[in-house]
């Protein structure tokens, strides 16, 4: 399944808006998935590993 939505961020290739942003599924790990990046105006593209691990909590504080 993949994810679509809109990023503002800056391309450092060309200096425009990059628009596009896209989530899938990463190929070999179940707890990841990949986010691309694509600047609509020269095609620079950008790709970043997220963890599909939930967060561990830190541990309790001890008080005596």
């Amino acid at each position: 399944m993949r994810l679509t939505y809109i990023v503002y961020d800056l391309c450092p290739t060309c200096g425009s808006t990059i628009r596009r942003a896209a989530i899938d599924r990463h190929p070999t790990d179940r707890h990841a998935a990949i986010r691309s990046l694509k600047c609509t105006d020269c095609g620079y593209e950008k790709n970043t590993v997220l963890s599909l691990r939930p967060a561990v909590p830190p541990p309790p504080k001890l008080t005596a």
